[in-house]
């Protein structure tokens, strides 16, 4: 930097207006960031999905990746505005519930057709 005149205050430093333009260029400067993935929207999203009728069978796959995503990015910034967690809370929950029906569905069956395949054999 040449002199304070050339110079910008960007948060606790000074840096020159080309570094600065570098930094907005660059796009990892979390002070310009102009929009942020809503990370929490996503995961409830991909929890209700399977809840309604026509889209069930996707359960197998949107019910680990809101999981996946829920705990990925917890710490991870929520919003350029204040936001809380509650969607993601909720979206993580109902994952969790969908994965632990499928496993039981599957229990189920497995034990339902080894009771019914030893019992069909028997006469």
């Amino acid at each position: 930097m040449i002199s304070l005149a050339w110079g910008a205050h960007w948060g606790r430093q000074v840096v020159c207006l080309k570094c600065l333009e570098h930094l907005r260029a660059k796009g990892r400067d979390v002070q310009f960031q102009t929009r942020v993935p809503l990370w929490e929207h996503l995961v409830l999203w991909l929890a209700l999905v399977p809840l309604t009728l026509v889209l069930y069978w996707t359960v197998f796959v949107t019910a680990p990746t809101a999981v996946f995503l829920a705990l990925w990015k917890w710490n991870a910034p929520r919003s350029i505005v204040s936001r809380s967690r509650w969607r993601l809370v909720v979206g993580l929950i109902l994952a969790t519930i969908q994965i632990l029906a499928v496993i039981f569905l599957i229990y189920a069956a497995v034990q339902n057709a080894k009771a019914g395949g030893a019992a069909g054999t028997r006469r």
